[in-house]
């Protein structure tokens, strides 16, 4: 301390403030995730994936041309970072906006739960009618 050096020796009160702990969103410095970016897909059972942390749980959302968000609960990685991977059957086409929540149990209150960037593609799978059993004559 330079107070100390001028001389100054005298015991004095000090505040100490301490930085906030530093909360990283999800998906910082990653560019691993499917599906890319505007891409069109033509099947309803899309695979999604991003990079996982250890000891985390994700929630992947999605929505389609707008509506009401839908999403379910994916367990990340027990013991270290890897590919996390969920297929979901898409009910109709459209252009598909995507992202997902990241829960660390051992994050401290002040950082909650962050979304990752919001990715999106075109869905345009073929769509078979289903048959109808053949009744009688």
């Amino acid at each position: 301390n330079l107070a100390y050096w001028r001389g100054e020796k005298e015991l004095a009160e000090h505040a100490v403030l301490l930085d906030a702990p530093i909360c990283v969103p999800p998906g910082v410095g990653s560019n691993s995730y499917a599906p890319a970016y505007e891409a069109l897909l033509t099947t309803p059972n899309v695979e999604f994936k991003w990079a996982g942390r250890a000891g985390r749980n994700y929630e992947l959302w999605w929505s389609i041309d707008g509506a009401e968000p839908r999403h379910i609960d994916v367990e990340g990685p027990r013991t270290r970072d890897r590919a996390i991977s969920a297929t979901v059957f898409l009910p109709s086409n459209g252009h598909v906006a995507w992202w997902y929540v990241e829960r660390d149990p051992a994050a401290p209150p002040s950082c909650p739960p962050g979304p990752s960037a919001i990715y999106s593609f075109d869905l345009n799978a073929v769509r078979h009618p289903r048959r109808r059993a053949a009744g009688p004559p």
